[in-house]
């Protein structure tokens, strides 16, 4: 039987894969996101934050903070490579790069021969720039079989679970590529993508259902009959663009103490826009629910970047 020999949690913040001098251009533009999106008031932001908010905004604090995001990362991809697992689950949400508003699935599993993940190429505002990837660099190879498998058992345990086995020119989004160029970039294992509809209502699952949703993949997994070690990854989050320290560091300690009522307390309502990628690693702690391995943060990082507080809070961490 399989085997899940290593859990991994990771933020995907585009602005890992730029230099950090472009974390100090972006007031003006989390301004434009937030105001045009009425998430909230920026100047309002300003000002409740303004008694605290300036030790966090120094230059040498961001970078520092860049600084420390950038060996989390490393110790990941040293840690995947030091278990070298045969095949990766890396359950991401979709940003409408596969699905659109014609047929979003809460959740999706991939199951294709080969997987075109392509580069995440910058936006314009100097935000997201990555440099491009040539050719079949683009091209990981899926494990069908595993996907098949966990397609049938995910649906045995009442999850109408939707399954893809072609994308369009757009390919796999950002938090596929940020796992296999940041995480996998030394253990380039065949993929089983798990798609999650966390941002687009009217059907986004709630944290209960993630959870549940990982439970039922761990035992897809362990009763997958053919012996290898499988790593799963679960990427997003964690808050943004407001950071929200307290929801984050309650929630990842509600994952290490696997704590299934903390971990699904807070309301849906707070799960808008970046912050619902906190699913992602919900569905991760739902593989390791009834697993006694322990969960090691390797970081949390608040990477605020403008006096309103804008940013995300940036996490890292495995269970083996």
């Amino acid at each position: 039987m399989a085997e899940v020999a290593l859990t991994i949690g990771t933020s995907h913040m585009p602005g890992l894969n730029t230099p950090v001098e472009h974390w100090f251009t972006r007031a003006e533009s989390d301004r434009r996101v937030l105001e045009s999106n009425g998430y909230a008031d920026y100047d309002e932001l300003v000002r409740d934050r303004s008694s605290w908010i300036g030790e966090q905004i120094t230059e040498e604090r961001i970078r520092e903070r860049y600084e420390a995001c950038q060996n989390a990362l490393r110790t990941l991809a040293d840690k995947l490579l030091e278990v070298g697992p045969d095949v990766i689950v890396v359950i991401g949400d979709d940003h409408r790069e596969v699905f659109s508003a014609d047929h979003m699935p809460s959740f999706d599993v991939h199951w294709a021969e080969r997987i075109y993940v392509p580069p995440f190429v910058g936006r314009g505002d100097g935000a997201t720039i990555v440099p491009d990837a040539p050719g079949d660099d683009n091209v990981y190879p899926g494990q069908s079989d595993l996907a098949e498998h966990m397609i049938r058992v995910l649906s045995d345990h009442e999850f109408d679970i939707a399954h893809s086995r072609v994308v369009g020119a757009a390919g796999l989004g950002h938090s596929f590529d940020f796992v296999c160029r940041r995480i996998m970039e030394r253990r380039r294992a065949p993929l089983v993508p798990v798609l999650l509809n966390t941002y687009y209502p009217p059907n986004r699952p709630t944290t209960g259902r993630c959870y549940a949703l990982g439970r039922a993949i761990r035992r897809a997994i362990d009763s997958w009959e053919n012996a290898c070690r499988v790593a799963v990854v679960g990427t997003g989050g964690l808050t943004h663009h407001v950071v929200d320290e307290a929801m984050d560091r309650s929630l990842l300690n509600a994952m290490a103490k696997r704590d299934e009522e903390a971990l699904t307390a807070y309301p849906e309502s707070r799960y808008i826009d970046g912050t619902s990628e906190i699913k992602a690693w919900i569905v991760a702690a739902g593989v390791m629910a009834d697993d006694e391995r322990p969960m090691t943060l390797v970081d949390y990082q608040p990477c605020y970047r403008s006096p309103a507080g804008t940013g995300c809070g940036n996490a890292f961490a495995y269970w083996q």
